[in-house]
């Protein structure tokens, strides 16, 4: 693996002048055609210390890709979020009500079969470990938002939580193999980043917008939200219409799944970003014309 550990001090962000010029210099602007149903290798971590080509595990550098969408854990995350959009409103509301869907639930919803359908309609599974974590058996062992997944945070359930351990644990083995669907890239030193970026696509547009969370001179974590929640209803509504009885014989519709799913992400966002980036500025990418972006300092703080 190539040394990309050697420490060099980040400029700080520190308002919208930095900002506008990290987005200015750093910004694509991606066609949709590109994603071609191939969602895994574009999804990345929020990340800061991701860099162009960062090392992969199982084989080389990663290429440099034509744009990236920025989701917390990359298709680890997605996997986790949809688990949790059928675990924490469903499964666990009826077991705190005695409800006997709940054990119903469980079994028609397994683990097994929802990831198989999410690996597929993502084309593959992405994630990431960190340089500190090579020798620990967990594929996401460097990833904070992962390993909190796996701690007991957002949702995820013991029995969901306990098979997606073991998954990660296989998906280490894919990778390592050269398994070429599985991406598991492998990011290097410390954090240092000083400020998050939320990229606010307008899709009509036929384009989304890709920043890359670091340049060598800057380090922000970068939130690609609307990219982010269009990746999120695919995927959720392809898993709805696969197990679409299962769902319907629980009572479930698919604009109820799919707008838990949404809310969750939300909920994920803001305990991932206040452990990472609490009281860090944070600057709203607009898309407000094709091939254009406005900078603006937000109202949300983390």
């Amino acid at each position: 693996m190539s040394n990309q550990s050697e420490k060099k001090s980040m400029k700080p962000m520190r308002g919208i002048p930095e900002a506008d010029a990290y987005v200015r210099r750093n910004i694509s602007f991606v066609s949709m055609s590109h994603i071609n149903g191939h969602y895994a290798p574009l999804l990345r971590c929020i990340d800061g210390r991701r860099g162009a080509n960062p090392d992969r595990l199982g084989g080389t550098p990663s290429e440099p890709q034509e744009g990236s969408i920025s989701f917390m854990g990359g298709g680890i995350g997605v996997a986790a979020l949809i688990l949790s959009a059928i675990n924490v409103p469903f499964i666990e509301r009826w077991k705190q009500a005695g409800d006997p869907r709940a054990e119903s639930a469980q079994k028609c919803f397994a683990f097994e079969r929802v990831i198989d359908c999410i690996e597929r309609s993502l084309g593959g599974m992405s994630g990431h470990t960190s340089d500190h974590s090579l020798d620990d058996p967990l594929a996401c062992a460097g990833c904070g938002h992962a390993m909190a997944l796996l701690n007991g945070g957002y949702g995820l359930g013991e029995t969901y939580r306990t098979q997606m351990t073991e998954y990660l644990k296989k998906l280490k083995e894919r990778a390592l193999a050269g398994e070429e669907n599985v991406i598991i890239d492998v990011y290097h030193g410390d954090h240092a980043e000083t400020a998050a970026l939320r990229l606010k696509c307008t899709l009509s547009f036929g384009e989304f917008l890709s920043i890359p969370p670091t340049d060598g001179e800057m380090s922000v974590f970068v939130f690609s939200e609307h990219m982010a929640l269009e990746v999120l209803a695919r995927i959720a509504g392809l898993l709805y219409e696969e197990m679409r009885s299962d769902f319907k014989d629980h009572g479930i519709s698919k604009d109820e799944f799919l707008a838990q799913a949404a809310s969750l992400y939300y909920s994920h966002v803001r305990s991932s970003a206040f452990k990472l980036a609490h009281d860090f500025p944070v600057y709203d990418v607009q898309h407000p014309e094709k091939g254009v972006v406005e900078i603006h300092k937000s109202d949300l703080r983390y």
